[in-house]
């Protein structure tokens, strides 16, 4: 009984007893826009938009569905739970608090995930914040963290924690800590949302049935946590909901809602995560299916240039020029991706290896004058070899390797035509797997493209390449 009186003040105190009964336009009347949360939201957009504007001004393009999905979706979410009117009422009635706890875990970490923020911010960062962001992503906490089977566990105990323990109770009783339990469904969400979906460059990706499965092992929990608090005799939060005294509210009633909430809301979201694993895994499929039958092309199919069968679709951005052909030679045939923002250039490295740079080999050229051509090449085709020039501008080869390293799952060798050798140290540093030095000697360049070659072709691993998985 005294416990009674002591919350009935409480609760007075933080307003909920003046609310109106819950409504779609009470969603737009009520506001908190001074939270921990809400600056963050604030902080997160300004950031991401800042990004992505940096890289429109230096030419390279960023997916606007991937802005979308960031900002509207992610953020969005987030902001619409946590800062409208659903925020006011998440104390007031069970089924409320369970929307915004199925957002926050769910929808909005998921929709953070397809915006790729982490590789955004490698593309804008350079220098010590770059290092300092890579360190991080590559660390041994985040690695154990986001581990698909550490993160499923810690997704799949957290509500059961919260729940059936005095925890919630308290999340009640004390604004700081119920704020803290929003940040960590939010965290919690993302450790298990985004190495599923692998479009950041985190290291513990599994394949795709692997990803499939676990959310498909996800439903049961959902739905026997929803069943649990829908058939509960007693009320979350003890009699919390009791001493607010508004008659316009049953406890029970709306607990029952609460555990219905979780349970459909889980199911529907699961389903839709796994719709865009499907959609993944086919387009990885694809590329797939392209890159195999480039590697039965180097088994001796012969393949004469035509115009018809030539990649230059994409005319005045890059070019695709094949090197000999390969017929009773019994050269094994490698694509090499020719990067450089003058084709002049191009032309020079393009020359110095030669479409036979040893007997057992046959090259064939792509070209690309931006690292966004690069990227659009990587994900189409099979390359085997990068030649990069460091003097291009405004991405340098040496960044453009760095990056590839750091953003593809299983990156081609690098090779960075450099005017100075004393630039060889920033080569090692951004884990370049051979140099050429400007001018280029044929005998030279051939000899370290065909090492390169050789190597890819016996399946050793470049320098500094994410683990597959």
């Amino acid at each position: 009984m005294v416990q009674s009186v002591e919350l009935a003040p409480l609760a007075d105190a933080r307003g909920d007893t003046e609310l109106p009964p819950f409504s779609a336009a009470a969603i737009f009347t009520h506001f908190h826009l001074v939270s921990l949360i809400a600056v963050g939201l604030l902080v997160a957009a300004a950031l991401y938009l800042y990004g992505v504007q940096r890289l429109r001004q230096r030419g390279d393009h960023w997916p606007a569905g991937r802005t979308v999905a960031f900002v509207a979706g992610g953020l969005g979410s987030i902001a619409l739970v946590s800062v409208s009117g659903i925020e006011a009422y998440d104390t007031t009635l069970i089924s409320v608090h369970m929307v915004q706890h199925m957002v926050l875990t769910m929808v909005g970490p998921i929709f953070l995930a397809l915006g790729a923020p982490t590789t955004l911010a490698l593309r804008v960062l350079h220098g010590r914040p770059r290092k300092t962001l890579l360190t991080i992503i590559h660390s041994r906490v985040v690695q154990v963290l986001t581990f698909p089977l550490v993160a499923f566990g810690i997704f799949v105990a957290n509500p059961f924690v919260l729940y059936f323990t005095g925890l919630y109770r308290q999340t009640l009783e004390h604004a700081w800590l119920h704020e803290f339990v929003h940040i960590h469904f939010m965290v919690t969400g993302c450790l298990f949302f985004w190495p599923l979906l692998g479009l950041d460059p985190l290291q513990n990706r599994w394949p795709y049935p692997g990803r499939a499965l676990l959310m498909v092992l996800s439903v049961p929990f959902h739905t026997v946590l929803g069943l649990t608090i829908m058939q509960m005799p007693d009320l979350l939060g003890g009699d919390w909901y009791p001493n607010l005294h508004l008659s316009w509210m049953d406890p029970h009633s709306d607990q029952v809602t609460a555990g219905g909430i979780l349970w459909a809301g889980g199911e529907i979201v699961s389903v839709t995560m796994l719709g865009i694993l499907v959609m993944q895994w086919i387009r990885q499929s694809e590329r797939e299916a392209r890159r195999i039958d480039r590697a039965l092309d180097r088994q001796g199919q012969d393949r004469t240039p035509t115009p018809d069968n030539r990649s230059d679709t994409i005319r005045g951005t890059f070019e695709v020029k094949w090197g000999t052909k390969m017929g009773d030679t019994g050269a094994t045939q490698f694509t090499v991706l020719l990067y450089s923002d003058d084709a002049a250039v191009r032309d020079r490295i393009r020359l110095a290896i030669g479409p036979r740079p040893a007997a057992d080999l046959s090259v064939e050229f792509t070209d690309a004058s931006s690292w966004e051509e690069c990227r659009r090449l990587l994900d189409d085709y099979e390359i085997d070899l990068m030649v990069l020039d460091g003097e291009a501008t405004p991405a340098g080869g040496l960044g453009i390797a760095r990056q590839t390293k750091d953003e593809y799952q299983d990156p081609p060798p690098t090779c960075v035509v450099i005017a100075r050798a004393a630039d060889r140290w920033l080569a090692a540093y951004s884990q370049v797997d051979a140099t050429l030095l400007a001018p280029l000697d044929p005998v030279t360049t051939g000899q370290t493209v065909a090492k390169l070659l050789r190597d890819r072709k016996a399946g050793v691993e470049p320098l500094g390449a994410l683990p597959r998985t």
